[in-house]
C-alpha cells in the first residue's frame, strides 16, 4: 500500500508535523517503509520522503520549525551516506543496497535539493517568525489541528507549545467524554463554564471543539493571555479551526449551538481590574497549564486563581499543570496556595504504574495514532495519576532517593508526540471550606 495514499497517516507524517525529533521521525519513517516492503534507502524511498514529509501540501501550507526541517534532513542524509560507506567496505552487497548505490552516490538529487533549499531557508529565519505544530485527532470532522506559534521556543514564551498544555488537553477530553469524570467533581452536568488563565497558543480550544461532549457539556470558554500580541495569536489560531470569538459575557447559555469562545486581557498583576472581569466571567472550571515559570509571579499567579474561584460562588475548581523544573519554585508555589485559603489534591502523571505502589488514583488510556498502513504498529498508552503530596522542600514524597526521574514521560501521549524532562504534576485545587464562606473579591 502507498504511504501517500494509506487511510490513515503515515506516523513519520504524524511526527514531523509536530517537529519531534529527527531520529525518532526517521525511524518512524524506515518502519512505514517496512510496512509497504520498501527499503527505506532506495531510490523511490527517498523521493516518497521528500514527497511525503517536505514537498505534501499539509506541510507546504502549515509549516514545521524550520530548524527541525533542516536537522532531519540532514540525519536523513547521514544514514544514507553511513550505510554507503559500511556497504563499500564490506564484502558483498545486497540487491536492495546496490539499487540504491548508483553511480550518483547513495543521496537522491531531490533529497540533496530540499536539504539545501532548507538550509538556505533557516539561515535566513528570523526567531521571532512563525511556524506550525499540526496534531491528527481520528475520527474528528476536521483530523488535521494545526497552531500557529513562534520559530524560536523563546522568543516568547505565550508564542511556544509547553508539554504541559498537551497533558493537560488529552486530560480534558478524557474528562468531558468520559461516562463520570475522574478529577473534576461538577464535571459530570451540563453548563460547564471554563476560564483558561495564561492561554498561550490556543490549543484546548483549537482541539475540544472537535468533540461532541466538549460541545455539549460546555456553555463558554474564556482564554487569557496578558498581551495583545498573544491575543491575536490564538484569535488566528481559533478562527484556523472554525472557531468564532465573541466577547465574553457572565451568563449566555450555549443554546445547543456549542461553546461560545472568548480572548480577552488578563493581567495577574492588575487585582481590581481582574476581579471585576473574574465576577463578569463567572467561570467554574479554571485551567492553567505551565504558568510558573516565573518565581516572582507566583503570589500574583496565585491570588488570580484565588479570585477566580471567589467568582465561582464557591463551588468552583481548578486544574493546573505543571513541569515541575525547580524544586524551590514548586516550594514557592504551594506554599502562596496555602497561605491564600486553596486547598490542593496533587497527582503525578506516570507511563505505567509502577508495582510498588497502590492501586492508581485515575487511569487515563490514550491511543496512539494508527500506523500508515492500518494497523495500530504503536499501540495504546496507559498513564496514571497516582495520588501524592508536596513536601516543605517543593518535591512530590513519593519521589526520593533521586527517583525523580519516574515522574518523566516521553513519547505519544496520545494525539501528541512530546518530551518531558521532568515530572509532570496535575493539582486540583478549591477554595477552603473557610475561604468559601468570604465575601467576594
Amino acid at each position: 500500500m502507498s504511504l501517500m495514499h494509506s487511510p490513515q497517516p503515515p506516523t513519520s507524517l504524524l511526527l514531523f508535523l509536530q517537529s519531534a525529533p529527527p531520529q525518532k521521525t526517521f525511524s518512524a519513517f524506515v518502519k512505514d517503509c517496512e510496512l509497504c516492503g520498501m527499503p527505506w534507502h532506495c531510490a523511490a524511498a527517498q523521493q516518497l520522503c521528500v514527497a511525503l514529509l517536505i514537498r505534501n501540501p499539509l506541510v507546504m501550507k502549515y509549516p514545521p520549525r524550520p530548524s527541525n526541517v533542516c536537522a532531519f534532513l540532514k540525519y536523513f542524509i547521514t544514514e544514507l551516506e553511513h550505510m554507503h560507506a559500511g556497504a563499500c567496505a564490506g564484502p558483498s552487497l545486497s540487491a536492495d543496497v546496490e539499487d540504491a548505490l548508483s553511480d550518483e552516490g547513495p543521496v537522491h538529487e531531490d533529497v540533496m535539493e530540499a536539504y539545501i533549499g532548507c538550509v538556505s531557508n533557516t539561515s535566513q529565519c528570523d526567531q521571532s517568525a512563525f511556524c506550525y505544530r499540526t496534531f491528527y485527532v481520528c475520527g474528528a470532522p476536521r483530523p488535521f489541528v494545526s497552531v500557529r506559534l513562534a520559530v524560536g521556543q523563546f522568543s516568547n514564551v505565550g508564542l511556544a507549545l509547553w508539554p504541559s498544555a498537551l497533558v493537560l488537553a488529552q486530560l480534558l477530553m478524557q474528562e468531558l467524554s468520559g461516562p463520570s469524570p475522574s478529577l473534576l467533581p461538577i464535571a459530570a452536568g451540563r453548563g460547564l463554564r471554563l476560564l483558561e488563565l495564561g492561554s498561550g497558543v490556543g490549543l484546548l480550544p483549537a482541539l475540544l471543539s472537535q468533540l461532541r461532549a466538549y460541545r455539549d457539556k460546555v456553555n463558554c470558554f474564556v482564554l487569557t493571555e496578558y498581551q495583545q500580541e498573544l491575543i491575536d495569536n490564538i484569535v488566528f489560531n481559533m478562527e484556523l479551526q472554525g472557531v468564532a470569538v465573541t466577547p465574553a459575557s457572565g451568563s449566555e447559555p450555549n443554546g445547543g449551538g456549542g461553546p461560545a469562545h472568548a480572548v480577552e486581557l488578563l493581567d495577574w498583576t492588575e487585582h481590581d481590574q481582574n476581579c471585576l472581569k473574574l465576577r463578569n466571567w463567572g467561570c467554574n472550571v479554571i485551567l492553567a497549564a505551565d504558568c510558573v515559570y516565573d518565581v516572582t509571579l507566583i503570589p500574583s499567579f496565585v491570588q488570580t486563581l484565588h479570585d477566580a474561584l471567589q467568582a465561582a460562588s464557591g463551588d468552583g475548581v481548578a486544574v493546573v499543570v505543571q513541569m515541575h523544573r525547580q524544586q524551590e519554585t514548586m516550594r514557592d508555589l504551594f506554599l502562596a496556595l496555602v497561605e491564600t485559603g486553596l486547598s490542593v489534591r496533587s497527582y503525578r502523571l506516570l507511563p505505567t504504574a509502577p508495582s510498588c505502589t497502590p492501586a492508581p488514583d485515575v487511569v487515563l488510556t490514550f491511543q496512539r495514532p494508527l500506523s500508515a498502513c492500518g494497523e495500530e504498529g504503536n499501540g495504546g498508552m496507559s498513564f496514571v495519576l497516582v495520588s501524592d503530596e508536596m513536601d516543605s522542600t517543593g518535591a512530590f514524597s513519593g519521589l526520593k532517593g533521586g527517583s525523580e526521574a519516574l515522574g518523566s514521560v516521553s513519547g505519544w501521549l496520545g494525539t501528541f508526540f512530546t518530551s518531558m524532562e521532568a515530572v509532570v504534576g496535575i493539582h486540583v485545587v478549591q477554595l477552603q471550606q473557610a475561604a468559601a464562606c468570604d465575601q467576594p473579591c
